[in-house]
């Protein structure tokens, strides 16, 4: 088994990319094992170069919008009903998020609320500090299907099905660090506070048609939640209270860059899923439409087809996608579109599939 945890493990975000070692001594854990003392007997035997990347070098290699969805990193959608449990259904979402998109499981997070050696009751609530100390005790995690949610009984001598390694904390409002984590590990689990009990209840800080929340107080957190994703030009406008900063940005990032040059230099269309997945600030979204169009290349949605001086429409609109299963799903309804728009769809459904 891989080295023990040294020192106190502290959490609130659950990364652990490539950190989740199974009891059962398969080849994975084996490849794991070894990789792992390669890597300290180098760090030994090695100077390491202390990294001169700033934050702003960081921050320019991430994109401006992504979805942990659509790397395949999106646990299954849980709902904590009417327990003090959001902390407990976090954590277990969290550690599903890390295994993806190689194992799928999905954890108890009954067991985590039940379980944890605190001895409180599911409807007392409780806080990360609770699944940090039954995550580095090895008390867990279970699966959900030992232990199943909201039943009201957690049986006692269930096995941990894996044994957490390593577990991060970032400091408050280190941005760059969390969509970091989010882009190379999965989501990871966060608190703020929260005003309405349940989804039935309103809030002046709710937006409900576009399903937007922001509390700008100094009340204490009382809800943890994942965070799947950002979005940087989300406009502020979205919001029920006055933001005073949004997200846009019309600088075009260098990913973004990389992929407009690559689509001009070879001839290959630009295709997003939807014009959102793009931008959501409409002068980005445009001068990027047309930078394409001056150049001859082509701008296609899954809806729209653009050339220079020629515009298509799907007939029947379809809604963006929200997921890859979505996404994917899309790039087979060829119903309503020109030959070209088509082409463009099955090229890259091929190039999804291997098939190229």
């Amino acid at each position: 088994m891989a080295k023990k945890i040294q020192g106190t493990v502290i959490v609130l975000i659950l990364c652990l990319c490539g950190y989740l070692v199974y009891q059962m001594y398969g080849e994975d854990v084996i490849y794991l094992i070894k990789n792992k003392m390669e890597t300290e007997k180098a760090a030994e035997t090695e100077p390491q170069e202390e990294s001169s990347e700033t934050a702003q070098e960081k921050k320019e290699k991430l994109p401006g919008y992504f979805h942990a969805g659509k790397a395949g990193r999106a646990p299954v959608v849980k709902n904590q009903g009417e327990f003090g449990t959001c902390w407990a259904v976090a954590s277990s979402s969290a550690l599903e998020s890390a295994l993806l998109p190689g194992k799928h499981q999905i954890f108890s997070a009954d067991h985590i609320a039940a379980k944890n050696a605190y001895g409180k009751d599911v409807e007392e609530g409780g806080a990360y500090i609770m699944s940090m100390s039954y995550l580095a005790g090895w008390l867990g995690p279970v699966t959900e299907e030992e232990d199943p949610y909201g039943d009201g009984y957690s049986p006692d001598g269930l096995s941990p099905v894996c044994h957490v390694q390593e577990m991060q904390l970032l400091r408050e409002k280190d941005i760059t660090s969390v969509k970091e984590l989010v882009f190379q590990c999965g989501v990871i689990q966060s608190s703020f506070y929260m005003d309405m009990e349940n989804s039935g209840h309103s809030s002046v800080y709710y937006n409900e048609f576009e399903h937007a929340y922001c509390y700008d107080g100094d009340k204490e957190a009382n809800h943890d939640v994942l965070i799947i994703g950002w979005d940087d030009a989300y406009p502020r406008e979205g919001f029920s209270i006055d933001v005073k900063k949004d997200g846009f940005d019309e600088t075009v990032e260098p990913l973004l860059a990389e992929r407009i040059n690559y689509s001009v230099t070879n001839g290959v269309p630009f295709f997003v899923d939807s014009f959102k997945f793009l931008s959501r600030n409409p002068k980005l979204l445009l001068s990027v439409i047309e930078e394409l169009l001056a150049k001859g290349t082509t701008f296609a949605t899954c809806n729209y087809y653009l050339t220079n001086g020629h515009v298509e429409r799907r007939k029947n609109v379809i809604k963006a996608a929200h997921n890859e299963k979505e996404f994917r799903k899309h790039l087979t309804n060829l119903n309503g579109i020109s030959p070209s728009h088509r082409k463009i769809l099955i090229g890259i459904r091929e190039e999804l599939n291997g098939n190229r």
